[in-house]
């Protein structure tokens, strides 16, 4: 009885397509599993990518060591950037300084590239020869953060001392009205 069942299920076409659309199903919600998980994995390797870049110059010796700490102070430096632009308000920060803030960023990221694949080099010889010019770059690059966030933080003194302004004019012109207004009430009452 069982084989005359089996082979009624397997021959009719209903239950063979009801069967290949819950393999389907599960086909789908397996694939969605997998790329939510991998896209978490990724945030998380992102997140804390800072950490293991850390643990890796701690334990890298020679020049090695002395690549992954200019890493280190690269990343800082535009980190730190990074964090006053998104302090300031957009409107009073010029075209010219969030142009530089982008170029900023993609140098830092070539650089930044080129640090990791320092530290990460074996050949002790051909990371001492690199090494001055990285030390240059990356000197460079944080002096031009420096730059950029010195301008932005001008740029908002500079917009407080304008609001100042404003409110100290506001209230002079405030303060003429009511004296404009009570010499005419006097005027007034000495017609």
């Amino acid at each position: 009885m069982s084989d005359e069942l089996l082979y009624r299920l397997l021959t009719d076409p209903v239950f063979l397509a009801a069967v290949g659309v819950a393999l389907l199903v599960v086909l789908v919600v397996a694939l969605v599993v997998v790329v939510k998980v991998t896209h978490a994995v990724k945030r998380i390797a992102a997140r804390n990518a800072h950490l293991l870049d850390r643990a890796r110059a701690a334990v890298a010796t020679g020049p090695a060591r002395e690549a992954a700490e200019l890493r280190g102070t690269l990343r800082a430096s535009v980190a730190e950037t990074d964090r006053v632009m998104a302090g300031t308000d957009h409107a009073l920060v010029s075209a010219v300084l969030t142009d530089q803030h982008r170029e900023l960023g993609r140098l830092a990221a070539a650089l930044d590239t080129h640090l990791d694949a320092l530290a990460r080099d074996p050949d002790a010889r051909r990371v001492t020869d690199a090494l001055p010019e990285a030390r240059d770059w990356t000197r460079r690059l944080c002096d031009a953060a420096a730059t950029i966030r010195d301008g932005v933080r001008r740029t908002a003194i500079h917009d407080e001392e304008v609001r100042a302004l404003d409110r100290s004019t506001t209230d002079a012109a405030a303060a003429l009205r009511a004296g404009v207004d009570f010499l005419a009430e006097r005027v007034r009452e000495g017609r």
